[in-house]
């Protein structure tokens, strides 16, 4: 009997013995109906969405609100700087379709004959293909002719542009649909659309790939996660991506480990319910260092006759520190991937450093030492014959055992691991912190929510611990509070994020001195009324 896992939103899918989705992905064979996709897109969750994943793919996806390709093709076209830098009545082309689309303004057209055109773009020309079949309704043009309008107005070359028009206005007087006049207003709306009309073929094709994106994020978002991670690599602001794709994730109660010395692998990807960092995520572990580890794990694997995860931290440090690169022992200590020995990685990083001091001889004895601890081998060394040949070959030997020994047992500084710590090594080593978040060391106690916890819709005030990721300051254009500032942040904590934080020019003005990217602080506003995942912030403190 085959089985299926059906979503709320009605897609089905095969699973296997262990009730493990069977997913074979027929791009072509994807609906373009489902609820669960197009609720995704319109409640603004793009993160790693095809062309919707900026702020302003989120914002305009929040207030278009689409449900179909043909609606996402529209967004796509009026988020390009065309359509939003083109003014008509005092209102930009894009607020003009957003309003259109809602019934807020009324659908008007110039002229009865247009509406069968532009119907479906609330009145507004939008894209080249309609310039094109409104010189073939208007004006008669052959497929050759609308296609010479067409690239006129791609190449935005008024000389060619100016042949079109009087060819347009010859044939539209003889076909004596519209006036002249109207011919000559007509073509003027065409002739402005050089500035802002977008190809459609190119835009449907970008809405589908955004809306197969999104459907991979709706129904398999460990996979689409995981995908996306590993993709980022490749680009130039790694970081950025990481963090924002982590904190995402987080949201969909998605954790991403750290690297593990135990899998190994190379690159993120799916470990259970989670997503681990590969080792070659860390700062300075290149291919040739991940060879060597192999080929270190795999000989001291057959040395001891255990696998690795039945290893203690004494056996690493023996047997595996003067075979990894150093940089690179210390760099996966510091970020994680021997953390499940049970010791804090300063403690760790500590006797490393202790045992880099030795020589290769005074390790040699030290393997065949007992002794659970690098500081009980060394206890029993200290103890022996002084002598040629033996581990305390001199009394210089014997100092030196010693002092090692004094500092193990009192460490100049505290090998525990505090949240600020360890966010500061991931944050250098990985570009993202992991574990957790510089905010787990600070007084939250006056929070009433999490970032996550914000975007389930509590906390109206809300009262955030976060750290700052990003600031942007933007200098107003228009209205009362024109030419002030006024600034958007995106904060996180261990829960996850917001990337859409804002401060008006009084909040700004107050508090921007605190509002520095890597800064802790508390965050107290309220949710905007349109945009719910906005948080307005009217009072800020350290923390």
């Amino acid at each position: 009997m085959n089985r299926e896992a059906k979503f709320a939103c009605g897609c089905t899918f095969p699973v296997d013995e262990n009730d493990k989705i069977i997913f074979t992905p027929e791009i072509e064979k994807l609906p373009l109906d489902c609820s669960l996709t197009w609720d995704l897109i319109c409640k603004g969750d793009t993160k790693g969405i095809f062309q919707l994943e900026s702020h302003l793919g989120k914002s305009l996806s929040k207030q278009v609100l689409p449900r179909s390709i043909e609606e996402l093709s529209d967004l796509v076209a009026i988020m390009r700087p065309g359509c939003l830098e083109s003014v008509m009545d005092g209102k930009t082309l894009t607020h003009h379709y957003i309003d259109r689309k809602h019934k807020r303004d009324a659908t008007t057209y110039y002229h009865p004959i247009l509406e069968s055109i532009l119907r479906t773009t609330y009145g507004i020309l939008v894209y080249q293909e309609q310039a094109m079949q409104i010189a073939q309704k208007v004006a008669g043009f052959n497929l050759q002719e609308a296609d010479t309008l067409r690239k006129a107005i791609g190449k935005k070359k008024a000389d060619e542009m100016a042949k079109v028009k009087t060819l347009f206005i010859t044939k539209a007087k003889e076909l004596g649909l519209v006036t002249e006049e109207e011919a000559i207003e007509i073509f003027s709306w065409i002739e402005k659309s050089q500035r802002y009309s977008f190809n459609k073929s190119h835009s449907v094709a970008y809405a589908v790939d955004g809306y197969i994106s999104a459907y991979a994020k709706a129904h398999f978002p460990k996979e689409f996660f995981t995908a996306y991670l590993l993709h980022s690599k490749e680009e130039s602001d790694f970081s950025d991506r990481v963090r924002d794709l982590v904190s995402n994730a987080k949201n969909y109660d998605i954790e991403v480990l750290p690297p593990s010395i135990i899998t190994r692998n190379h690159n993120f990807r799916i470990y259970g319910d989670h997503i681990i960092c590969g080792l070659s995520n860390i700062k300075g572990v290149g291919d040739s260092v991940l060879r060597d580890i192999e080929s270190t794990i795999s000989e001291v694997q057959t040395a001891l006759a255990k696998p690795i995860d039945k290893w203690s931290w004494i056996e690493f440090l023996l047997y595996c520190a003067f075979n990894i690169k150093s940089d690179a022992m210390t760099a996966m200590i510091s970020t994680g991937a021997l953390s499940h020995l049970g010791l804090s990685r300063r403690k760790m990083l500590y006797e490393l450093e202790h045992v880099k001091e030795l020589t290769t001889r005074d390790v040699a004895f030290l393997k065949n030492t007992p002794g659970a601890t690098i500081l009980d081998r060394l206890k029993v060394v200290a103890e022996g014959e002084v002598g040629k040949g033996k581990p305390l070959c001199s009394k210089v030997k014997k100092a030196k055992i010693e002092e090692s020994i004094k500092l193990l047992e009192e460490p100049p500084y505290k090998l525990e691991d505090s949240a600020a710590w360890l966010s500061e090594m991931e944050q250098s080593l990985l570009g993202i912190a992991l574990t957790c978040s510089k905010v787990d060391d600070c007084d939250a106690s006056s929070a009433n929510c999490t970032c996550k916890d914000f975007l389930n819709g509590c906390g109206n005030p809300a009262l955030i611990a976060c750290q700052i990721d990003e600031v942007k300051e933007h200098i107003i254009k228009n209205g009362q509070k024109k030419g002030g500032k006024m600034a958007f942040l995106k904060v996180s904590d261990s829960y996850g994020n917001l990337d859409s934080v804002l401060l008006f020019t009084e909040a700004w003005d107050k508090f921007k001195d605190v509002l520095i990217q890597d800064n802790t602080v508390m965050l107290v506003g309220t949710r905007d009324k349109k945009n719910k995942d906005t948080l307005i912030v009217n009072k800020v403190w350290q923390i």
